[in-house]
């Protein structure tokens, strides 16, 4: 299956558009060779524009998905939660067994009880920051400090987890990123995203104090500041997770690098801000075509009647568009963005999902899940995982027999052992 692959690729001429450049792409260690063809453990080292390109595959049906999600679905239920572990690794196995590399599937090796203590610590961690929350604000402000110490070192264990119980052609993913280097990427965003629970904190200690009169003042000056910092920070923590993420992934000896800044990251969340703000105006518009100055011609009510049905339709309509349009056109953006820009000067993806295409999908998506009340997701999982996994293509600049050939995993790595006892967390990734 490789070499049909490979010599479809050889003989394929490659669009510029679409050739990725992987020089200055390092992220190989030396047991691999230096920078250079010369010194490389590969027979030839292709030029970008003659990479192969390897699209990947995913076979799963919604009918086969269904008959384990319902299971997995009265299960979790039946047992308060408590299978969840085993529902999540039977639904890992199921998506990663129909995903194809090269004709080779993807496979999960995690164990249900070691993610059953990564999900109670979460749980717990969960619990007690919204308990502190009930408290005061000044107390979940608290609780939220405590759980952003934490979270980097939780983030690094549940990649490794994740990471070094995947496999593909019998070679174990890993993730190399460190405790210390987690802080350093996350500390900071982190810390800013406290500014608005802080703000809010604030505003609510003013309300209450002696000073109550002037909460009035501060409550529009809070929330200009909480919209401010949000606007801010989100894509710049965005930002810096996947930059943590991507640089450390693993096959072999093989390590991945992110080159994207933070630009263009802003640049998708603009955008999205854009399209979501879009249906507002544009009622903001029609309310004030359709009911301005009509209140004064004796008719109030039925004209504020009218208007109170318009701003509920709206505000379904708003959440049909939110989950239609909105969300999907972020995923969208930042698939193509991040993942085109991930790889190595060997190895590189690149992903061309379309826009009107997986807006289209979820449209049909969201409708046939409501006609069905809720049956249809089964289907609706398969059909989004298959089209945003067969808008990525592997680019590969070495024969990948050979480079199965050549990559080794270290015996007993320590860092992905270390993830895997220290609680078994597992995130989406």
């Amino acid at each position: 299956m490789d070499n049909a692959f490979s010599s479809a690729a050889r003989g394929a001429p490659v669009p510029s558009e679409a050739r990725i450049d992987s020089r200055g792409l390092h992220g190989v260690v030396s047991s691999i060779g230096g920078p250079g063809p010369a010194n490389s453990a590969f027979s030839r080292l292709l030029r970008p524009d003659q990479a192969h390109h390897i699209p990947l595959e995913f076979t799963g049906s919604g009918s086969e998905y269904f008959r384990l999600w319902i299971v997995n679905l009265l299960l979790t239920l039946v047992t308060l939660g408590i299978y969840y572990p085993w529902a999540k690794v039977r639904r890992l196995r199921y998506f990663y067994g129909n995903t194809l590399v090269a004709g080779h599937a993807l496979d999960f090796h995690g164990e249900p009880r070691k993610m059953l203590r990564g999900s109670a610590l979460a749980g717990l961690l969960f619990i007690v920051y919204s308990q502190a929350l009930e408290v005061s604000l000044l107390a979940g402000l608290i609780g939220a400090v405590l759980v952003g110490a934490l979270w980097p070192l939780l983030l690094r264990a549940a990649l490794q987890f994740r990471t070094a119980h995947t496999s593909w052609r019998g070679l174990r993913f890993g993730f190399a990123g460190s405790t210390a280097e987690a802080y350093q990427a996350l500390a900071v965003p982190l810390a800013l995203s406290l500014v608005p629970l802080a703000l809010m904190a604030y505003a609510d200690a003013v309300r209450s104090g002696p000073e109550a009169a002037s909460a009035a003042s501060v409550g529009p000056l809070v929330l200009g500041g909480v919209f401010a910092v949000f606007l801010v920070t989100l894509p710049y923590f965005h930002w810096r997770l996947k930059k943590y993420q991507h640089n450390h992934y693993r096959l072999g000896q093989l390590q991945s690098e992110l080159r994207v800044g933070p630009g263009p990251v802003y640049g998708v969340y603009l955008r999205t801000l854009g399209l979501a703000l879009l249906p507002a105006l544009l009622a903001g518009l029609v309310v004030g075509l359709l009911f301005g100055g009509l209140p004064g011609t004796g008719r109030g009510a039925p004209v504020l009647f009218l208007l109170l049905m318009f701003l509920g339709v709206l505000f379904v309509v708003g959440g049909l568009y939110f989950y239609i349009v909105v969300l999907p056109y972020f995923t969208v953006r930042m698939q193509n963005l991040v993942w085109t820009k991930t790889g190595n000067r060997y190895l590189r993806l690149r992903s061309e999902l379309q826009v009107g295409r997986y807006l289209a999908l979820q449209f049909k998506n969201y409708l046939l899940i409501l006609l069905t009340l809720g049956l249809y997701w089964p289907w609706a999982a398969v059909a989004n995982q298959r089209m945003r996994l067969q808008a990525v293509t592997l680019v590969s600049r070495v024969d990948l027999d050979e480079l199965v050939m050549a990559i080794r995993p270290k015996a007993g790595d320590a860092a992905a052992e270390m993830g895997d006892e220290l609680m078994g967390l597992d995130v989406g990734l």
